[in-house]
């Protein structure tokens, strides 16, 4: 059985998958990745935020969104932030 593996780029429409992600996780899980729930925005700005930053020029963005399926099924995301355009950036992956 040969498995299909996609990745695109973060859409408009996929925003609440990320934001849904980060609330889901327990406290035990949010703390190996060093997240602090208490400082979270609330779901609506974070999805608003998230919609804001695809709309930007490339050159202006301050993070970016990769979302990987498995079958047509989301399993997971990667992205990049602390983005210095044409020099820098820290990506983190979350499969």
């Amino acid at each position: 059985m040969i498995m299909e593996i996609t990745i695109k780029q973060f859409e408009h429409k996929d925003a609440e998958l990320i934001v849904k992600y980060w609330y889901s996780l327990t406290d035990f899980e949010l703390l190996k990745f060093g997240a602090d729930k208490t400082k979270f925005l609330k779901p609506k700005d974070w999805t608003r935020k998230l919609k804001e930053e695809i709309d930007k020029n490339l050159e202006q963005k301050q993070f970016y969104y990769l979302l990987w399926f498995l079958d047509n099924i989301p399993v997971g995301h990667s992205n990049i932030d602390k983005i210095k355009f044409g020099e820098t950036a820290f990506m983190h992956l979350h499969l």
